[in-house]
């Protein structure tokens, strides 16, 4: 770690010492030097565990406490107080490939103009192990509906200077901050893949998305909202034209139905489904073909999640 870092890894964190350890290793075993470590614990009340791990490394990281506030606003106080020109969220059970920080400083220095940047994604279990039947696209994002679908937060890395234009995390959603904030970094800005680094994300019992799960679907369910009212077509698929042809708008709409879907928002997800089908009105045969490979890809995708999250509650499982 460095005093004048290029890039900050903020590390949140609330009673995570079972994995704190390893994304803190993770981030500071990094192949490049121009960076620093931030952890934040956000009034974690595991008797100490969690500041213990983070004191471990003493002035190896930076590490601030506060007063639990949700994830926001842990990362805001990170935000604050970072002092590299690049920001990367590292959450406390996840972990960053070696040469994250590296390959993301070569593909700056190669386009200075970029602003945002997303690597690859994986999932592992809880040993860290690579689960290899859930798969994520690897997507040339061009558009804020391929950023809410294919980007996960904590594969990106943010200029400061996109604070100061879109604001940081809003604390008033306690587990949806990544979603809000993905979609108003996507209106603003253009997304630059680095194909040769990786965020692995680790699915576990005690992950925020399966512990927090009504409030989750609650908070979606308004997101959703602000979507389907605030937010038209043009603005979900920016780089879609009036002449593009049938097949382009009516997979929007398919794609746009099935976000919602993945989001708890039945209602919107069949007005998309309907838009499309009116796509296709001229072109029946076309129509059920493409309808019934993309509901084939859903269900597909929906089936492997639950044979995960099956696997990993056996494999936790003591006889």
């Amino acid at each position: 770690m460095t005093s004048n870092p290029k890039i900050s890894i903020v590390i949140p964190v609330y009673n995570g010492s079972d994995y704190l350890k390893e994304a803190i290793d993770s981030a500071l075993g990094q192949t490049a030097p121009d960076f620093e470590v931030i952890v934040v614990n956000d009034g974690s009340n595991d008797g100490g565990k969690t500041e213990a791990i983070a004191n471990s490394y003493s002035d190896k990281i930076r590490y601030f406490y506060k007063e639990n506030g949700g994830v926001a606003s842990a990362l805001n106080l990170g935000i604050k107080n970072m002092r590299g020109e690049w920001f990367a969220w590292l959450s406390h059970d996840d972990f960053f490939s070696k040469n994250r920080i590296e390959q993301d400083l070569i593909l700056i220095e190669k386009h200075p103009e970029a602003k945002v940047i997303y690597c690859t994604l994986k999932d592992v279990d809880f040993q860290g192990e690579i689960l290899e039947n859930v798969k994520y696209p690897i997507v040339q994002v061009k558009n804020c509906y391929e950023a809410l679908m294919f980007v996960n937060m904590c594969a990106l890395t943010i200029h400061q200077s996109c604070f100061k234009t879109i604001g940081v995390f809003d604390e008033s959603k306690r587990t949806s901050q990544d979603v809000d904030f993905t979609l108003r970094l996507a209106r603003r800005f253009s997304f630059y893949l680095n194909n040769n680094s990786i965020t692995y994300r680790r699915e576990h019992l005690n992950r925020g998305t399966y512990t927090l799960a009504e409030p989750y679907k609650k908070e979606l369910q308004k997101f959703c909202d602000i979507i389907h009212n605030e937010l038209s077509f043009n603005d979900l698929f920016s780089n879609l034209t009036a002449s593009d042809n049938e097949d382009t708008i009516a997979n929007a709409w398919f794609s746009l139905g099935h976000l919602y879907q993945s989001f708890g928002a039945e209602h919107y997800s069949k007005e998309c489904y309907k838009l499309g089908i009116n796509s296709y009105k001229n072109n029946f045969t076309r129509l059920v073909k493409i309808f019934n490979f993309k509901t084939k890809k859903i269900e597909s995708y929906i089936a492997n999640n639950w044979i995960n999250r099956f696997h990993l509650f056996f494999k936790g499982f003591k006889w």
